[in-house]
């Protein structure tokens, strides 16, 4: 059950939504709630899978950053999903006035310190 709380951690930290993770890893609300009550543990491969999917959500997260990913919207974090996995990032680039942009920059460099 270790590996099944990691990842509920990982996606409350994403405030992504179970009935949402559940849709992109293809996996039963019910099949991974059993395995978040210890019900029914989730096998090997399907932890690597999940792991996996984690690891790609948490990258797209990134990505955006400063700005939060909404994960209202499932069909859309897939098409991202499917684009990462080929390779494909995309990263918020701010145009506008110059000094405002360096605002902006120092805003969020000093956030993530």
């Amino acid at each position: 059950m270790v590996h099944e709380n990691s990842i509920k951690t990982k996606l409350e930290s994403m405030n992504c939504p179970a009935d949402v993770f559940c849709s992109l890893a293809s996996i039963s609300p019910t099949r991974w709630s059993r395995a978040l009550r210890g019900l029914a543990p989730l096998s090997g491969p399907e932890i690597l899978s999940l792991t996996e999917i984690i690891d790609d959500l948490l990258g797209l997260v990134r990505d955006a950053e400063p700005f939060p990913i909404s994960f209202k919207n499932p069909r859309v974090i897939k098409t991202l999903l499917e684009q990462r996995q080929n390779g494909v990032r995309w990263i918020p680039i701010p145009v506008g006035p110059e000094t405002i942009i360096k605002e902006i920059e120092l805003e969020t460099a000093s956030a993530r310190q």
